[in-house]
Order: structure tokens, then sequence, then C-alpha cells
């Protein structure tokens, strides 16, 4: 019988403990919250929750990058319960 795993054992490398995980093609942790925030207020929509929805709009309009930054809060602004 032979076995299915390999005689050597490949080295593991810890991708974690890499300084600078979005060179790799990671999205960076502010734009994954916003794509998040994003997807719960059109899943929100489907339901009908609009207070779940305006508490995401708020979650949005907290995070750093688009406090700091003009053109990304306007388009959030004028959503379809503003």
């Amino acid at each position: 019988m032979v076995c299915p795993l390999p005689s050597v054992a490949r080295p593991i490398k810890c991708t974690a403990c890499d300084p600078d995980p979005c060179a790799q093609g990671t999205p960076s942790l502010a734009e994954l919250k916003l794509q998040y925030y994003t997807l719960f207020i059109r899943y929100h929509e489907h339901d009908n929750n609009y207070l779940e929805i305006c508490r995401c709009y708020k979650a949005i309009y907290e995070t750093a990058a688009v406090a700091d930054d003009s053109d990304k809060w306007q388009p959030v602004s004028v959503g379809p319960f503003c």
C-alpha cells in the first residue's frame, strides 16, 4: 500500500506574520468593512428592515476612510432612503 502523504514535509509559510499582506492583493480592512456593510444594506433592503439599513449607513459614515474623504460619503448620503 502506498502512503498518500509525501515523504518529505514542506515548510509552512506563515502569511499572518507577513508585514504587508495588502501587497499580495488582499483588500485592506477598511475596504472589506465598506464591502461588508454595503452587502448588508442590500440584504436588509430585501427584508425592508429600515432600522438595520440606517445602522449600516451609520457604520459606513464612521469608518475613517469615508469620514476623511468627502467623495466617498457624498454618494452614500444620496442613497435610496435619504
